[in-house]
């Protein structure tokens, strides 16, 4: 995908380009992780680099399909809000896990936002509407990632009878 990225990038919409920096950019993680695979703490930082640029993009995604209407303002103070955010609690109040579960709160508040426009607005069948199939996929995966992350950073992973559960 990353190639296709590179090649074909002009072809792209407007509005999908956001998905491209975000291919681009999890390739370069994951090949960064690939070469450096015994710093531990490098690849711990670059994870929460990686949720950090994936916080952005959602946020870039929304503003292009329109969640943040014309106000530029309010897009910028919401991207500030994420960074200061993501630097707090990475650096100054060390919480793993707990920027993945604010950051997916909000990515599914804002596809269910606009997965509620989508439906009454649109007049065509929303089986082929790339912006209700997305935010659906976003509120099943961010949901279940703000889940994941909660059980992670209290400790829930370790109990048996949750990890029984799980993967049932």
């Amino acid at each position: 995908p990353a190639l296709l990225v590179v090649t074909e990038r002009k072809k792209f919409k407007p509005n999908y380009r956001p998905f491209g920096f975000f291919i681009l950019t999890s390739f370069i993680i994951e090949l960064v992780k690939f070469m450096l695979p015994d710093l531990a703490d490098t690849i711990r930082l670059n994870d929460g680099v990686q949720n950090l640029i994936e916080a952005l993009f959602l946020c870039s995604i929304g503003k292009a399909w329109g969640f943040f209407g014309d106000g530029k303002k309010s897009y910028y103070m919401v991207m500030a809000m994420l960074l200061l955010l993501w630097i707090l609690l990475n650096f100054i109040v060390p919480s793993p896990g707990w920027f993945t579960v604010i950051y997916s709160v909000a990515t599914v508040l804002m596809a269910i936002q606009l997965l509620i426009r989508e439906i009454l607005t649109t007049r065509e069948p929303l089986s082929g509407n790339t912006i209700f199939l997305a935010c659906m996929a976003f509120i099943i995966g961010y949901s279940f990632s703000g889940l994941l992350a909660i059980f992670m950073s209290t400790g829930q992973y370790s109990n048996p009878v949750i990890l029984e559960k799980t993967y049932l």
